[in-house]
């Protein structure tokens, strides 16, 4: 199975929620989050195209054979098996109410994003196991992750933002 068809089905989530919301209530902030769905999604894919693709790609073009290894919390994630994702709470102090956000950029965004890692999942696909191991970039809060680590990173925080975006429905839908 590609690395990809396990985040394809969250982004297609994503996708298909953009039907569910005029430009008010995407754009509404909410005042228990201090942010809109729309700012949400904006993040969304800002982590994707910021980190996620440019440290896969940065992978890609790496030299084999690293030995760099994971911090202490990467290692417990791994152990326990609680796999990798980001905190996302720091992101509320950067929103504005006076930005607005287009749900059709936002959805030719997303569209870029699937078509971009689905190349490179066909790249990470064509390379041995073993390479595939050897191609890491460093993560300030876990250490060296691998691209298969990369794209886990990018699912579990798909799921964060899943659930976040599940409670700002919650409290829209109450107005």
């Amino acid at each position: 199975m590609s690395v990809y068809n396990k985040i394809k089905p969250n982004l297609i989530y994503f996708l298909k929620c953009l039907e569910n919301y005029n430009e008010i209530p995407f754009n509404k902030k909410i005042v228990k989050y201090g942010f809109s769905v729309g700012f949400l999604y904006k993040e969304l894919c800002e982590d994707f195209n910021l980190r996620i693709i440019a440290n896969i790609e940065k992978c890609l073009s790496q030299e084999l054979n690293q030995k760099e290894g994971k911090t202490f919390s990467g290692w417990l994630n791994m152990t326990l098996g609680k796999g990798f994702s980001d905190d996302l709470d720091s992101f509320s102090t950067s929103f504005d109410e006076r930005q607005k956000f287009s749900m059709e950029m936002i959805r030719e965004e997303l569209y870029r994003i699937m078509k971009k890692l689905e190349k490179l999942s066909t790249q990470v696909q064509a390379l041995s196991k073993e390479n595939a191991k050897n191609l890491k970039v460093e993560h300030s809060k876990f250490g060296f992750l691998t691209l298969e680590e990369w794209f886990e990173l990018g699912q579990n925080n798909l799921d964060l933002y899943k659930d976040l975006k599940e409670d700002l429905d919650a409290e829209l839908s109450s107005f």
